[in-house]
């Protein structure tokens, strides 16, 4: 089992904001895989950080060192991965087969509007 918790989608963030990505991890020891973490700008996926280990449960993007080219199109993926082949864990259950990440709804990445 492994759920990002954080974000979920629809929250709204400044470009100089940093978002604390969390996640949960269940059935794994810390010796089946590692966490990957990637971000969403809107039109392509970038990789921000792997090799985490499972428990570590968080890790933070800083949106000011990220390009956004669609600020109500940007998404976290997280999930298990193996180090030695660079391929998602995967599960199987009879006919069902996915990969042990999950993705984030979309959120917003956007400037402030002044108040006059």
């Amino acid at each position: 089992y492994f759920k990002t918790t954080y974000p979920v989608g629809t929250e709204v963030f400044s470009p100089t904001d940093t978002i604390h990505v969390t996640w949960d991890v269940e059935g794994f020891t810390s010796t089946e895989g590692k966490v990957r973490v990637l971000f969403y700008n809107g039109s392509s996926w970038q990789l921000v950080a792997s090799d985490l280990d499972l428990a570590d449960g968080s890790y933070d993007i800083d949106l000011s060192t990220k390009t956004i080219v669609d600020p109500l199109r940007c998404r976290v993926r997280a999930g298990i991965y193996d180090p030695t082949t660079g391929a998602w864990l995967t599960w199987t259950d009879g006919t069902h087969t996915g990969q042990y990440y999950d993705e984030s709804g979309h959120f917003w990445v956007k400037d402030s509007i002044p108040i006059f």
